[in-house]
């Protein structure tokens, strides 16, 4: 191959992309990059699916497939590559976009890959409705320091619309119906979910004591008829500095006269049942 030695070619710093594709095992191209190199066999390709979900930073299961998810569009054929999954996809324009060049790709071609949007649908195909809805979640958040969301659920309504007969479509119309906006991880809309599902009302999100005043804490979702908040606390709540951060925090809610029921891992794992209970509990007071 242009003069370079079988040998050297299978060497283990070395590491075969595609047929005629090499690239180096000490710094192994990104998803992206590979998609592109790609582009030399298929020119009308793009990163789909879950890769395109990784690289975006999506809340994906850890099940989920590893494989390099690459689409064409329909007709044009799937190439068989060994850990590379094919899917012929019909898009519209603004579906699909191109990045430019990418670093550890060659530089004469550039990258194209699936809006995030459109990587929401495409996941339908292959997700269940809850971890649609925690992905729809998170796209529609509105981010803490200001900024636009990165979708909106009329984005992804409108998808649905145009793509009547995409794979898993029932799916993603049932979950569009249960994203809101509000959740900041995965865990915080998989308690609201649960809760809705025992029976009981659905909870505000980013709720406040005092939403008129900037300066009033927020929680992750609550009751206002209870004056009630709850809290998941990941990991990071462990540590000494944080632990007295919550604890301000509570007595911060406690002067607007609200309570605070703090959950973490362990309830995430029992799925919630502990929460349903202690929420109930309330409401059968009132």
């Amino acid at each position: 191959m242009l003069g370079v030695p079988d040998r050297r070619l299978a060497a283990s710093d070395l590491v075969r992309i595609d047929r005629g594709l090499i690239g180096s095992a000490d710094h192994a191209p990104s998803e992206l990059a590979r998609a592109t190199a790609l582009r030399f066999l298929a020119r009308q390709l793009w990163l789909s699916h879950e890769s395109a979900a990784r690289h975006y930073g999506l809340f994906l299961p850890m099940r989920a497939d590893d494989s390099l998810h690459l689409s064409v569009p329909p007709g044009s054929g799937r190439r068989r590559i060994p850990t590379v999954r094919t899917h012929e996809n019909k898009v519209i324009r603004g579906e699909v976009r191109d990045v430019g060049t990418v670093p550890g790709a060659p530089t004469d071609l550039t990258g194209w890959i699936a809006s995030r949007s459109r990587t929401w649908l495409d996941l339908a195909s292959v997700l269940d409705v809850d971890n649609l809805i925690v992905i729809g979640d998170q796209l529609v958040r509105i981010p803490r320091h200001g900024g636009a969301p990165l979708a909106t659920r009329q984005e992804l309504q409108a998808l649905c619309e145009a793509h009547p007969r995409a794979r898993g479509i029932g799916r993603a119309r049932e979950a569009l119906e249960q994203v809101r906006v509000g959740a900041d991880s995965p865990p915080e809309t998989k308690m609201r979910l649960a809760l809705i599902r025992s029976g009981l009302p659905e909870p505000e999100l980013q709720i406040s004591p005092s939403p008129e005043n900037p300066y009033a804490p927020k929680g992750d979702l609550g009751y206002r008829q209870l004056s009630l908040v709850l809290q998941y606390e990941g990991g990071h709540h462990r540590t000494p500095e944080q632990y007295s951060r919550d604890l301000n925090r509570e007595r911060e809610w406690a002067s607007y006269g609200w309570s605070s029921l703090r959950y973490d891992v362990s309830d995430l794992r029992s799925e919630f049942a502990r929460a349903i209970v202690e929420v109930d509990r309330r409401f059968r007071r009132i």
